[in-house]
Parts: structure tokens; C-alpha cells; sequence
């Protein structure tokens, strides 16, 4: 049948596509996975800084460590206290004022066997006695340092 011969035919249109779809502004599951990925990635940047931090924060009580055996080897009695305070600092950081403020002697080291590797040696008990001896005698100065230092990474 001809358009002309049926006036409604002359009213049709042609098939005609649907208009592009934009590319702006994105589709809301696109916003809620660009926001995942921006959180996972200030999540890493986080984390990130933390370790850089814990680093730079072990290798400073590491040299630390370094200048009380260096001081042990000339005074024992003086490095003794040295070790002795560094390792009441790192444990006033790691586990807080209330649990370490007050240890000393026995608590205290009983507290850095807890809280050491579980592989490391027994605490050395000249910790709780050597800075208040006239003259340490017999303290292994390695194997201290072996265990303060395993004690520290532990820790810190």
C-alpha cells in the first residue's frame, strides 16, 4: 500500500537511534567504586607511613641501644642503667603507663620475659641488680645485648 493511499502511513516516522549515552556524569556504581578505591588507597598510604614510622622509631632505640653497650663495655654499672632505662621506655610506649610505671625487680623482669620473643633467652638477671652493684662482676655483655636487642624487635 502506497503512503499515499492510507494518510496514517504519512504520519509514521523512520526508525531513528536512541541518543548516545554521556560519559559524564558516571553512573553511581562507578562513584561507589571510585570511592572503595580511594579508601583502600589512603588505607595503604596509612599503613605505610605506620611501618615507615616503626622503622625509623626502631632504629633510633636501636642506636640507643648501641650507645648503652658501648658505655657497658667502659662502666657495666652505667650501661646496666642505660639498658635498664631504654628498655622501661619502649615498654612505657608499646604497653602503657598503668601496666609498667610500677614494675621493678623481679615484676620487672618477670614482665620482660612476657613480653619478649619466645625464643629468646631467660631475662638476664643482672637487670634487676647490676646498676646497684659497687662492681658487676661476670655479665656477658653479648648475650645481653643478643637478648635486648631480640627483646626490642619484639617490641617496638
Amino acid at each position: 500500500m502506497p503512503a499515499e493511499s492510507n494518510p496514517a502511513l504519512a504520519l509514521l516516522r523512520d526508525i531513528h537511534d536512541a541518543p548516545a549515552i554521556p560519559a559524564w556524569p558516571p553512573a553511581p556504581g562507578w562513584w561507589i567504586l571510585a570511592l572503595l578505591i580511594l579508601a583502600l588507597l589512603v588505607w595503604v598510604a596509612y599503613r605505610l607511613i605506620q611501618v615507615a614510622r616503626r622503622r625509623r622509631l626502631r632504629a633510633r632505640v636501636l642506636a640507643r641501644l648501641d650507645s648503652a653497650f658501648s658505655t657497658a663495655a667502659k662502666n657495666p654499672r652505667l650501661g646496666i642503667a642505660n639498658l635498664n632505662h631504654l628498655l622501661k621506655q619502649v615498654a612505657l610506649f608499646r604497653f602503657g603507663r598503668r601496666r609498667v610505671a610500677g614494675l621493678h625487680g623481679m615484676d620487672w623482669l618477670e614482665f620482660l620475659q612476657s613480653g619478649g620473643p619466645a625464643d629468646a633467652l631467660d631475662v638476664p638477671r643482672v637487670l634487676a641488680t647490676g646498676a646497684w652493684q659497687p662492681e658487676p662482676q661476670g655479665i656477658d655483655l653479648t648475650g645481653l645485648r643478643r637478648w635486648a636487642e631480640s627483646w626490642i624487635k619484639a617490641n617496638v
